[in-house]
């Protein structure tokens, strides 16, 4: 029985098939025998499974996951900064998983277990995965209501949900999920242990790496926005795209998303790659492996991101730019310049800090600084 894909519980992705081919699923009832039993583990069978210095009762049952300010009792809860760790003393969760770098209030009287890790963020991830409920199973085989040209390949294990398109040539992998109305154009790949959501369109020559995940409405290889102005100056010529888009393993593409295909070669995206809602990506893109794109991002084309690239939410990138390896654009930036490797760039125009950072500070109190200096200028008679 195919089971949802799932991205694997530590350490760095897998970006190539033969990374991935050993990786186990967490959800696959070979690797889920230490999911929370009916929802509820003691902070000691958390202590062992997050490796983690426990203080305070061993037996204390946490029956769910709960943000500090809303946790109850029963609750288990989690601190990474120093304002979280302000509102434990008041706290009613049983325990809570807090970062070593964080002082915590806590004494040996205190009935609250503190569970003590290197990074709470990445143990939240640990215990959230205990605490999943199992996915509905995925039967292989075909909705008698989806439409399959005679041409494409459907491997055996793949499951092809209600009023599914499949094109003249298409093909889909083993355990791959097409879980409703999905459209695959003529020639378009899913390969091995894909999920795409209700709504999703791949459309001609698109290919979409293994164990990548397409969050509903997501459109791959709409023409770009292409267009010269006719001779008599009248009309504007549409300029074809002969491209295709290139989705790597583990990327993970936000609902409403729209990547363009290329107009001479490929639009592609890196393996391991997040992005959000409601992006655009403009032709002849080339996203680099693990990169973070916020919602609301539009990128111009022909745009170039190295690897680990992060973009804030609201952005906007101009085309032909290259964003080098780990550089940052804050949210609501308009980057309009080349980054350096590392880099982070605020504002929009977008500069590079910290000396953006401090004109965006100084524009803040421009009207106080004006009223001063016509002041000075006034006692100065100037």
């Amino acid at each position: 029985m195919a089971r949802r894909p799932s991205l694997p519980r530590t350490g760095f992705l897998p970006l190539t098939t033969a990374d991935a081919r050993h990786q186990a699923e967490p959800n696959d009832p070979a690797t889920r025998g230490d999911a929370a039993p009916e929802g509820r583990l003691t902070v000691a069978d958390l202590a062992a499974r997050l490796d983690a210095a426990l203080l305070g009762p061993a037996d204390t049952v946490v029956e769910r996951v709960e943000p500090i300010e809303q946790a109850r009792r029963g609750s288990l809860t989690f601190i990474r900064d120093e304002k979280r760790a302000k509102l434990w003393p008041a706290s009613a969760a049983s325990a809570v998983i807090v970062s070593e770098s964080i002082e915590l209030e806590h004494d040996e009287h205190d009935p609250r277990a503190v569970l003590r890790v290197p990074d709470a963020d990445l143990a939240l991830i640990r215990v959230l995965e205990l605490f999943a409920p199992e996915p509905e199973p995925v039967e292989p085989g075909a909705d008698p209501s989806a439409h399959i040209d005679p041409s494409a390949h459907i491997d055996p294990t793949a499951s092809i949900g209600p009023l599914c398109v499949i094109g003249p040539r298409a093909r889909v992998g083993p355990g791959a999920v097409l879980v409703a109305r999905v459209t695959l154009g003529p020639d378009a790949v899913i390969g091995p242990h894909v999920r795409c959501h209700p709504g999703v369109v791949v459309l001609d020559r698109c290919r979409v790496g293994e164990r990548a995940i397409l969050h509903s409405n997501v459109v791959l290889g709409t023409d770009g926005f292409g267009y010269r102005p006719s001779p008599d100056g009248r009309a504007l010529l549409k300029i074809p795209h002969l491209g295709a888009v290139e989705i790597g393993p583990h990327v993970e593409i936000g609902a409403g998303t729209c990547i363009d295909r290329g107009k001479l070669g490929d639009t592609t995206v890196g393996a391991g790659t997040k992005i959000d809602n409601l992006v655009q990506i403009g032709h002849n893109c080339r996203i680099g492996r693990v990169c973070v794109i916020c919602g609301h991002v539009a990128i111009g084309g022909s745009v170039t991101m190295g690897d680990g690239v992060q973009v804030g939410g609201g952005s906007r990138i101009a085309d032909n730019l290259t964003l080098a390896d780990a550089s940052k654009l804050a949210g609501g930036s308009g980057l309009m310049n080349n980054t350096g490797p590392g880099e982070t760039w605020v504002g929009a125009p977008a500069g590079k800090t910290p000396l953006a950072a401090a004109n965006l500070a100084a524009l803040r109190n421009l009207s106080e600084t004006q009223r001063t200096v016509r002041k000075i200028a006034k006692k100065l008679g100037l």
